[in-house]
């Protein structure tokens, strides 16, 4: 389901959407499971307010005082008998699951596809990239650079970013409600077609800088997780992961990260070399056909992750052979500093007129060597062609 073509996972969740009707697709509804009172709800609600509408505090609630999301919350509590499976009651008559977290999780995916469906945009990050971009010492995010975002919603590829397992890919989708708020929406894939959604509310001070409530984001992790998760594969194939509980919340950290790099200054994305050569983009007026030939995909860090495994071979193999020649003594071992990266971090620029726009710069990790070898830090730097 990872693999590129046809059943690509991001068109395969979307085309899963189309199977359930196909009348549903070209308004973005439609699902995983199947949604019979959707076609009433086109008719009366947008995808962009039902999008600001989940994303809302009176999402389900039931003291709601504007008119708009009171229908809405009546049309989806009649909708619920629809979509959730008597499994999924059972759970939440017991108290172990939530009714609106539910909800909502049947309910986003489609809204986010129907966006995703109008650009097909992805970012697939190199894995070495991605583990140092995780160690960032801070997530920054502004409102000038989400605002000019190529796409509000793309999918994150993370099928080689083996550290965030089972977890294949995330939908990311940015939507302001307000001039000054900003709602990061979170939607993860596992290998077992299984599914997470997070959401996280930015507000901007007046530098236009991004505060962010953690709250939001990890509100539905840890409640009772398993510590060992047992997936089975499309193949069949039994799978057993420890504790996706930490999965969740590296992946949902990850994507505010990559999401704050892929809007810095001077990111490092390239043509992903296999969609450079089938991408066709679109027309203004030409009808979302689900294809393969539809997406694009920008590969992040590749040159980075290149250099640093680059490196990271050179200083093993010397470390090797110098460990042969000399054995240090254990006094000698603990004076010296064990050779370790410095996180990563941003660097902020304020650009514009009256300098009132901050610009970011994502400043790589730098390694650390011990006194013996030499007394200067060593940078990862750039590559350049």
């Amino acid at each position: 389901m990872g693999n590129y073509g046809k059943n690509y996972t991001p068109l395969h969740f979307l085309r899963k959407a189309i199977d359930v009707d196909a009348e549903f697709v070209h308004s973005g509804y439609g699902g995983i499971m199947g949604f019979p009172n959707f076609k009433d709800w086109k008719k009366k609600f947008s995808p962009e307010d039902t999008l600001k509408y989940l994303c809302s505090d009176d999402y389900l609630y039931p003291d709601c005082k504007e008119e708009e999301k009171r229908k809405m919350n009546e049309a989806m509590i009649t909708m619920s008998q629809y979509i959730l499976t008597p499994r999924v009651m059972k759970n939440i008559t017991k108290g172990q699951a939530n009714f609106v977290t539910e909800m909502r999780d049947m309910t986003i995916l489609p809204i986010l596809l129907h966006f995703w469906d109008k650009n097909k945009q992805v970012y697939k990050p190199d894995e070495g990239f991605a583990s140092a971009l995780i160690e960032t010492d801070s997530v920054i995010l502004t409102k000038d650079a989400l605002q000019h975002l190529p796409a509000n919603t793309f999918y994150i590829d993370l099928s080689d970013t083996k550290m965030l397992d089972p977890i294949i890919g995330t939908f990311v989708n940015v939507t302001f409600i307000e001039e000054n708020t900003a709602f990061i929406n979170i939607f993860l894939l596992t290998v077992a077609e299984e599914y997470f959604s997070f959401y996280t509310k930015g507000t901007f001070d007046e530098n236009g800088i991004c505060i962010l409530d953690f709250d939001h984001i990890f509100k539905n992790i840890g409640g009772g997780m398993p510590s060992e998760y047992v997936a089975i594969d499309p193949f069949g194939k039994k799978i057993r992961y420890a504790n996706i509980q930490v999965s969740r919340e590296n992946t949902n950290m990850f994507c505010l990260l990559l999401l704050g790099y892929l809007t810095s200054k001077r990111p490092e994305i390239t043509d992903n070399p296999v969609t450079k050569g089938t991408y066709r983009k679109p027309s203004g007026t030409s009808v979302p056909r689900q294809r393969w030939s539809e997406v694009e995909i920008h590969d992040v860090g590749v040159r980075y992750g290149t250099t640093l495994r680059a490196f990271a071979k050179s200083y093993k193999e010397e470390a090797e052979k110098e460990n042969k020649e000399e054995k240090l003594t254990d006094e000698k071992r603990r004076k010296s500093p064990i050779p370790h990266f410095r996180r990563a971090h941003w660097q902020r620029y304020w650009v514009g007129k009256g300098r009132k726009t901050c610009q970011l710069e994502w400043i790589e990790p730098i390694f650390v060597l011990s006194e013996k070898e030499t007394a200067k830090d060593v940078v990862i730097h750039r590559m350049t062609t």
